[in-house]
């Protein structure tokens, strides 16, 4: 498997995460990051990134 393999499915779990996370538990009024689909969308990218890339 290619290196940047996992990392890069990890950012898409972590997408997918992320507006599961939106859609269910989100803040839809002055919460600044809950309150947008794409920022919880790319903090949950971001979090599957690290997390693949620190193993």
């Amino acid at each position: 498997m290619s290196k940047f393999l996992i990392p890069s499915l990890s950012m898409v779990g972590g997408g997918i995460a992320g507006y599961i996370f939106y859609y269910f538990w989100g803040c839809k009024g002055g919460c600044p990051i809950t309150a947008n689909p794409w920022l919880t969308v790319i903090y949950g990218a971001a979090a599957g990134f690290l997390i693949a890339w620190s193993k």
